[in-house]
């Protein structure tokens, strides 16, 4: 599902429409799973955190996917520092 969305927006224009979605009770499920679907995007596509910041900065959205990124991606390597 996340691949014909993105067909259509890029992934800026996807956290603003995530956050709004995730606003509205009736979206909110369906907003979590799709950022969810990113994240794991970003994993497979192993994006480097700062580059993900970079990316996205001055989008204050992006703040709490970048730190879900991370959070996954150290209980993928088996981190909990």
């Amino acid at each position: 599902m996340l691949d014909g969305i993105m067909d259509n927006y890029n992934e800026r224009a996807l956290l603003r429409i995530f956050d709004a979605a995730k606003k509205d009770p009736s979206t909110e499920k369906l907003a979590t799973n799709l950022q969810n679907a990113l994240i794991n995007k970003w994993i497979v596509d192993k994006e480097k955190t700062a580059d993900l910041k970079r990316r996205f900065s001055k989008l204050p959205t992006s703040d709490e996917m970048i730190a879900r990124y991370g959070e996954k991606l150290k209980a993928l390597s088996g981190t909990t520092s």
